[in-house]
């Protein structure tokens, strides 16, 4: 992908899956959720994750593709690749996970309570590294050695989950991946959504560059991550399913 751009895949196109929601009566997963996707397969109890072949490089992977100049979203744009590389038209799905995009008005409500709690877990993770810090400074001074101990903030914020916006369904991407691109050195992002597909439905036709390069393969849920030539599209499956079943999806 050219330099500075970003790709998107659909986590249910690249995760798309056979689901259902859960009735209230039927209980949902313990936490809040992401993606695989949810669709209406012939039989209730088939949850798969559509995977496409690569017949060119003989490997599984996620569909994916580069966004059009002028395109509206990402969102869109993994949309219309999933559809390019499988001839599976897809459905956005709304899952509940931690996003930095900011909410509409009126998102929030309740959210107050949340808010606080994570300020507070946050002020207590920079408290338990400075204890840390100054822990191995005088270690480090009994063996003689000399180290400046100053705790910075920004180092206790990566479990603390700081700054995200939590406990709203949405259609953010669940999922980003970036890399150096191998043959162009050039940063390569791939912003990963969640969507529902129905593995009955006949693919459409495909036409253009894509014709014949792809084989759809429909997954068991849990064999997709397994099957995925690259690690990082098994995190994302993984990722996604996790949080659709912490939303409250069957799958």
């Amino acid at each position: 992908m050219a330099s500075n751009n970003s790709s998107s895949g659909s986590s249910s196109g690249s995760s798309s899956g056979s689901s259902r929601k859960r009735k209230p009566d039927e209980g949902s997963a313990a936490a809040p959720a992401d993606a695989a996707g949810r669709g209406s397969a012939p039989a209730a109890t088939t949850r798969r994750v559509l995977l496409v072949y690569n017949k060119r490089q003989g490997l599984f992977q996620l569909p994916k593709g580069r966004k059009n100049m002028g395109e509206e979203s990402l969102l869109a744009c993994a949309v219309r690749e999933t559809l390019e590389e499988t001839g599976v038209r897809v459905t956005p799905l709304a899952v509940r996970c931690g996003t930095r995009a900011t909410p509409g008005e009126g998102a929030l409500e309740g959210q107050q309570e949340l808010q606080e709690m994570h300020e507070v877990q946050h002020m207590q993770a920079v408290q338990a590294v400075q204890a840390a810090q100054a822990m191995q400074a005088m270690q480090r001074r009994a063996r003689g050695a000399h180290v400046d101990v100053q705790a910075v903030e920004s180092d206790a914020e990566g479990p603390v989950r700081q700054g995200l916006t939590e406990g709203v369904d949405h259609y953010e991407a669940v999922a980003c991946c970036h890399w150096a691109d191998v043959a162009t050195g050039a940063l390569k992002m791939v912003f990963y959504y969640a969507a529902s597909a129905d593995e009955s439905a006949l693919p459409e036709p495909l036409v253009g560059e894509d014709a014949g390069l792809f084989e759809n393969v429909w997954c068991e849920v849990d064999e997709a991550a397994k099957q995925l030539a690259f690690p990082t599209d098994g995190m994302v499956v993984n990722k996604a399913v996790a949080d659709m079943r912490r939303t409250g999806y069957d799958i």
